[in-house]
């Protein structure tokens, strides 16, 4: 069987989009108790990449199809406000917002490409990871489940995430699982 594990990226800075100090240390834990990635994928943004690249130990390529939609400004300063406050944070504010969800569906619509497209590429028994963030991986796994974008019943924490095998079957994944 062929997987791809699919990870949000570790805790950050949101000033300059790097990594915690913590967030480092606890994907260099994780690290050790992951498989060899056959192929290492990551969203452009930094606290992305540098997560691949500690839990693979290899540069990531990256690919902007499992990073979140542009939304524009007035949608992303909508998100950006309310994330502080709601009780599911990022995750629940995007699909709280009604002009965010089709961006989002559309978003994950080409995330799943990119994740079958990747399945064609690694060979029986090799696993792949990618690392993106909780919003587009919530979007692709309501487009997994044939699922409403009308809010979220769970979260996706850090280094939190799920498998999918080469017939697109979800096995959540959490760090100290």
């Amino acid at each position: 069987m062929k997987q791809v594990l699919i990870l949000r990226h570790g805790n950050w800075d949101l000033k300059v989009d790097q990594l915690t100090a913590q967030a480092k240390t606890n994907a260099q834990a994780l690290k050790t108790k992951l498989p060899a990635f056959a192929k290492v994928i990551s969203s452009p943004w930094g606290r992305a990449t540098e997560t691949a690249q500690l839990l693979s130990g290899n540069v990531p390529a990256t690919d902007a199809r499992v990073s979140f939609p542009a939304l524009g400004a007035e949608i992303s300063s909508q998100i950006a406000l309310a994330r502080r406050t709601h009780p599911q944070g990022i995750g629940g504010t995007i699909f709280a917002i009604p002009a965010a969800r089709e961006p989002y569906r559309q978003q994950a619509i080409l995330f799943l490409e990119l994740v079958k497209e990747t399945f064609g590429t690694i060979k029986e028994g090799e696993v792949a990871l990618v690392v993106s963030h909780e919003g587009i991986m919530l979007a692709l796994e309501k487009l997994l489940d044939n699922s409403t974008f009308e809010g979220i019943d769970h979260t996706i924490g850090e280094l939190e995430g799920f498998y999918l095998d080469d017939q697109l079957n979800q096995t959540p994944f959490k760090p100290s699982a």
